[in-house]
């Protein structure tokens, strides 16, 4: 397998505009297990892709252009006393073009393990920088597999994030696809949840994030009825439902993933 640095892995990763995630990994037992699925299009939106889980509702041009889109996976390699996740990423022939370094935990709860350790794949993935290049196409590009390197050209890393339980919401079996069909963008309405002080107010297309009265951030359409948040308290996705808005996010300083359903009023 061809090693690249870590530039020229991300020129070739750049000219895809989509990442498309399995709702399941072969080594796993169900749909989104523990729900790391939902985990790994969380941490690709973080780091700048616009992910979608496979089966949900595509934007036009990706349905026109399954090309213009990445499908990612997730290995597993553990032993007995460690959790090891890579990240790949192939195009749509299934050639693969990248694969992450190991993420590793030491951890004896599945959950946790799995987080820390797709959590530390990931930090190969932030290193790439990815941005589209809007240079995809229909045609096949003549791609060389690539592996993240383990000495990535000098560049300062943030400390590994804690890794935590996904706290539990006051629906569990709430489901995340988009809503089919396009936004529509003549609406107005509040979203909120007697427990917790965050809600969403929508004016047509523009999604306003606050914290009791006070304005924190906004939230803009990615794919569909998807968003990425971001405020002063926290980053993460949005998923637009009927009568409901549901924020996943990371609070900042800390490792956890949260969820919270807002209702609309």
């Amino acid at each position: 397998m061809v090693v690249l640095g870590t530039s020229s892995v991300a020129q070739n990763l750049n000219d895809y505009k989509y990442v498309i995630v399995p709702k399941q990994y072969e080594w796993s037992r169900e749909r989104n297990q523990y729900r790391i699925n939902e985990l790994t299009v969380f941490l690709f939106e973080k780091y700048g892709f616009t992910a979608v889980m496979e089966g949900d509702s595509y934007p036009l041009d990706l349905k026109n252009n399954l090309c213009s889109a990445l499908k990612a996976d997730v290995t597993e390699n553990s032993s007995m006393l460690l959790t090891r996740l890579q990240v790949t990423l192939s195009d749509c022939d299934s050639n693969l073009l990248y694969t992450s370094e190991p993420g590793k935990s030491k951890e004896k709860e599945y959950k946790r393990a799995y987080y820390e350790a797709l959590r530390g794949a990931f930090e190969s993935v932030k290193e790439l920088n990815y941005t589209y290049s809007g240079d995809a196409s229909p045609t096949l590009k003549e791609e060389k597999p690539v592996t993240a390197t383990s000495n990535p050209q000098p560049q300062e890393v943030e400390d590994s994030e804690a890794v935590e339980e996904l706290q539990k919401t006051e629906n569990e079996n709430t489901v995340l696809s988009p809503v089919q069909g396009q936004l529509d963008n003549s609406n107005t309405a509040m979203y909120a949840s007697s427990k917790s002080s965050y809600n969403v107010k929508r004016v047509d297309k523009t999604f306003t994030i606050y914290d009791g009265k006070d304005e924190i951030g906004v939230a803009k359409q990615a794919v569909g009825n998807t968003f990425l948040v971001k405020t002063s308290h926290f980053e993460g996705v949005g998923v637009l439902q009927e009568d409901r808005f549901i924020l996943s996010f990371e609070v900042k300083g800390q490792g956890d993933l949260k969820e919270i359903v807002l209702y609309k009023l």
